[in-house]
């Protein structure tokens, strides 16, 4: 199967269009030190950065820790099947009422970044419930666990594109894609290789449920992306109440002179 993969990367070049090929001052590198450097240095995109990995992590458990989960729970091959089929039907039925009240909430004032930290950590609160065991009552916690994660999903993916968005602007779409993809890819890569291995591990040593709660903490830990946010807005209040105060004091010194005059 990979064969084909190669093969197909090989022979699409040769046989498309010409004219649909991008000319070479529209293509640019898709990763460079400069991009990873920017993530890195760039305090705004360091803290998108973050928040997007750690989420990226708890998407990877999906196609690793879960299938081990699904399979642990549930013996019946149409059991394991449906909570894949659960996680693929909210997704869609619930993806346009979650993104209007995200919209809504953005309109009132809330910041794109509280936005993506809000999805990573509905996702790390539906970590625990994956450590669960066998039985009836685990196959309900299991499917409780997949309802959050999907409310989960259906917050933190499309918000994700929109965050590197806004943090790149002024820069060419691609870039802030590409900072995006590389945040993804890593994420996803380092989730599912401690899902089918860091789990397998701990659950030989009934350590399992040290991993559920590891990714809760890592989900707990994007909300240190929005203290930065906070004290500026903090700052930002109390500057506010004391030019108040100075013009309150200055309006009443001046109806006392009159007074007085």
């Amino acid at each position: 199967m990979s064969g084909v993969f190669v093969l197909a990367a090989i022979l699409t070049p040769l046989a498309a269009p010409a004219e649909l090929m991008l000319n070479q001052g529209s293509l640019r590198p898709p990763l460079t030190l400069g991009i990873v450097r920017e993530l890195v240095n760039t305090p705004s995109l360091r803290r998108i950065t973050l928040a997007a990995t750690l989420g990226s992590i708890l998407m990877g458990q999906f196609f690793s820790s879960f299938t081990l989960v699904f399979s642990g729970v549930a013996d019946s091959p149409l059991m394991r099947a449906l909570f894949y089929t659960l996680n693929g039907a909210l997704v869609v039925i619930i993806q346009l009422p979650v993104s209007q009240v995200v919209e809504r909430s953005l309109l009132r004032g809330s910041s794109v970044q509280s936005v993506l930290v809000a999805g990573v950590c509905i996702l790390g609160l539906s970590m625990p419930l994956f450590a669960a065991r066998s039985g009836t009552i685990g196959v309900v916690l299991v499917c409780c666990g997949v309802v959050l994660f999907s409310l989960g999903e259906t917050v933190f993916t499309p918000i994700l594109n929109v965050a590197f968005a806004n943090a790149t602007e002024g820069r060419p779409v691609v870039e802030s894609m590409n900072m995006r993809q590389i945040t993804s890819a890593a994420g996803e890569s380092i989730g599912v290789w401690a899902g089918l291995s860091l789990l397998v591990s701990l659950t030989a040593h009934q350590f399992d449920i040290l991993y559920w709660v590891g990714l809760f903490t890592l989900a707990a830990m994007t909300l240190l992306t929005l203290i930065p946010r906070l004290w500026r807005t903090n700052n930002a209040s109390i500057a506010l109440r004391v030019s108040n105060g100075d013009d309150r004091r200055s309006a009443d010194g001046e109806d006392r002179h009159r007074v007085h005059r």
